[in-house]
């Protein structure tokens, strides 16, 4: 991607609409997939970046893109306004679709850290969320493949048979 060459990280800022929204959703993994760390905005009290700079100017800008959050805790805002907090399932359906999210982290210590803030956000336990989110790394293959690759790498003539 193009955009690696000159940047690290991506400040997404669309519209605060349905489309700007979903925009963004897609965006990220695309973004991410290329390497780059992604922050996402969300404009308080205005459709887009334009009108809340001509209402609080750029000083006003700065302070919003400084609160930028990371792609995790969007997803979960999303998440919980379109299945709904306020009712048991609609707190569940974020939960999995929040586990399905997490799943897809690389990083064993990224996915650790935001399974920790996702369960002390939605007040779950951290045990139930990352069994959920094992489960379904396990059935994606993700977990058998990184357990084959360690026991690999911890012994050098199963990699020899392997390979």
């Amino acid at each position: 991607m193009l955009i690696k060459r000159y940047a690290d990280q991506v400040v997404l800022c669309y519209d605060s609409d349905g489309a700007g929204t979903n925009a963004a959703r897609r965006a990220i993994p695309i973004l991410e997939e290329a390497g780059l760390k992604v922050k996402v905005i969300r404009v308080p009290g205005a459709k887009d970046p334009d009108e809340y700079i001509k209402e609080n100017g750029a000083e006003g800008f700065e302070k919003v893109i400084e609160s930028a959050m990371d792609p995790v805790e969007f997803e979960m805002l999303v998440l919980m306004q379109q299945n709904g907090s306020d009712t048991v399932e609609g707190q569940v359906q974020t939960l999995h679709d929040m586990a399905r999210r997490l799943s897809q982290i690389q990083s064993d210590m990224e996915r650790e850290l935001h399974i920790r803030d996702v369960a002390a956000k939605m007040k779950v336990s951290e045990a139930s969320l990352k069994s959920e989110v094992e489960e379904l790394r396990r059935n994606e293959g993700l977990l058998e493949h990184r357990s084959s690759q360690r026991r690999r790498m911890k012994d050098p003539e199963l990699a020899a048979k392997e390979g």
